[in-house]
């Protein structure tokens, strides 16, 4: 927060002024490491504009400067409703240069996904569908953009009050026609561009580009949008440019179980790491994508996007930037997934096996030798669903209501088995007791019973007797005669025990 004020206090010395003798700065919308972004209001009285402006220090550079002045000729030479068109550029006597380009009101794709969390496929491809379609006009102008990535693509309200998807930023953009390759952007070894979305020929810092290396940027997208991270995650950029060229992409169903096949089979050709096996131009991705979506009956709707108030404070973009990275030299390309669009992959995850030269190793290439504009890389504990505490919180309290209604439930039934039984055998008890005692068993004096005998006595069931077995008595001829009460004092589960009670003189 410290480092951004100044810059902030600086870019707001615009508001109120005048730019190119026909806009007055009324706000600033949001700034970055190279400029700001303002909404200006035309003296004309016509409908406001967003005014982007490269500082003076970055405009007296002449690569810097290049690059942005391309990206206002970029989007005015292919016209598109899905590119956000430009309608002057300049430089101010300031030496700021400045570009002024339709207002688009809304937020960009990183913006939601930090805010909404992960899109369902049907709202991926309603935001990467419109995008491809414009890269495939921008193709046809001879055009790469080589920067496609969640922070330029913009969510705009239309007048309708409709959200449509914008391509913004080429300022790093490639035309074909070699009108710009004088510049120090295409000299051998240097890979330009968001680590995290280049394609592996990008990563090679190849010379020859075409529409297939956005293409694998669209499909590295469209991945993030469903899984919330990019198929290649590694500590340095180095590492992560080391990943796209060595490795094939792990399959999207690793982190989205439920995604519907042909949808996935789509992604990974536009993620082969062998260009010649991808589809062989964004229309045909665009058709691959529209064709699995009509197949899996995948409803396309745009997610909700949310239109920030005047009154909010000012964004500023914070990493992500694109940079000048040194491209990994003297390693094995990963080999084709060989996987169509109809097909079943075999695995859902392959890494090359390689051993690295130990002077060329990634490992051996220190962090500070990367351009300073160099994002400080991406960890998989950035990529956290934003929704991911209240799904554990609410996953527990469920487990506990579960649970402890459970074992309210199992004592409940338990003591009622348990008072049932008891009642029960106090009943029978009570039954054998009353039976005992009008039936008692007599001896005389001298005389004992011949043999024992069995007799029967009530039991709990109306049609079941207990057997008990009568106390046989032995005494004395001189003994007077007794009458034996047999008295029950406990019914265990394995029989009757009795107690012999002598009554007589």
């Amino acid at each position: 927060m410290g480092a951004s004020a100044p810059q902030s206090f600086a870019h707001n010395l615009l508001v109120g002024k005048p730019i190119a003798g026909k806009y007055k700065v009324v706000r600033l919308l949001g700034e970055g490491g190279m400029g700001a972004v303002y909404e200006g209001k035309p003296m004309d009285g016509s409908p406001h504009v967003a005014i982007k402006v490269l500082a003076a220090q970055y405009a007296a550079d002449e690569v810097a400067s290049r690059r942005f002045m391309q990206e206002a000729e970029a989007a005015a030479r292919i016209a598109h409703p899905n590119i956000a068109f430009v309608t002057q550029m300049g430089r101010e006597p300031s030496g700021a240069l400045y570009i002024v380009q339709e207002l688009l009101r809304g937020e960009d794709v990183r913006t939601l996904l930090q805010r909404h969390g992960s899109l369902t496929a049907g709202q991926a491809l309603a935001v990467m569908i419109p995008i491809a379609n414009a890269l495939a006009a921008a193709h046809k102008h001879g055009i790469l953009h080589r920067d496609v990535k969640p922070e330029n693509i913009f969510l705009t309200r239309t007048p309708d009050g409709t959200f449509i998807p914008k391509l913004i930023d080429f300022g790093i953009s490639k035309f074909q026609d070699a009108k710009l390759e004088g510049d120090r952007r295409t000299q051998t070894g240097v890979a330009i561009g968001t680590p995290d979305y280049m394609s592996p020929e990008q990563a090679r810092a190849d010379r020859v580009l075409d529409g297939r290396t956005d293409q694998w940027s669209v499909a590295t997208v469209i991945y993030e949008l469903l899984t919330l991270r990019p198929p290649f995650v590694a500590p340095t950029a180095t590492l992560v440019l080391t990943k796209i060229i060595t490795e094939q992409p792990p399959r999207i169903e690793l982190f989205v179980p439920d995604i519907a096949p042909i949808i996935a089979n789509a992604i990974h050709v536009a993620l082969d790491t062998n260009r010649d096996k991808r589809y062989q131009d964004m229309p045909g991705f665009v058709r691959a994508l529209e064709a699995a979506a009509a197949a899996s009956k995948t409803v396309i709707s745009m997610p909700e996007v949310v239109v920030p108030s005047p009154e909010e404070p000012v964004r500023r973009r914070e990493g992500g930037e694109s940079a000048e990275v040194p491209a990994p030299t003297g390693l094995p390309r990963a080999p084709s997934s060989g996987i169509a669009g109809n097909e079943t992959p075999t695995t859902l995850y392959s890494a090359a096996t390689m051993t690295l030269p130990a002077a060329r190793s990634p490992l051996s290439v220190a962090p500070t030798a990367m351009s300073p504009h160099t994002p400080s890389t991406l960890q998989d504990d950035d990529f956290t669903d934003p929704r991911r505490g209240p799904k554990i919180l609410s996953a527990i309290v469920v487990f506990v209501l579960l649970t402890g209604g459970g074992l309210a439930a199992f004592f409940a039934l338990r003591e009622h088995a348990r008072a049932q039984l008891l009642q029960e055998r106090h009943e029978q008890r009570q039954r054998l007791n009353d039976w005992i005692v009008h039936n008692p068993t007599h001896s005389t004096r001298g005389h004992a019973p011949d043999a024992p005998t069995t007799v029967e006595a009530p039991s709990q069931q109306a049609d079941a007797s207990v057997a008990v077995q009568p106390v046989q008595v032995t005494h004395p001829a001189t003994s007077p005669p007794r009458t034996h009460r047999p008295r029950i004092i406990r019914l265990p589960r394995n029989g009757l025990s009795i107690q012999r009670r002598y009554e007589g003189n």
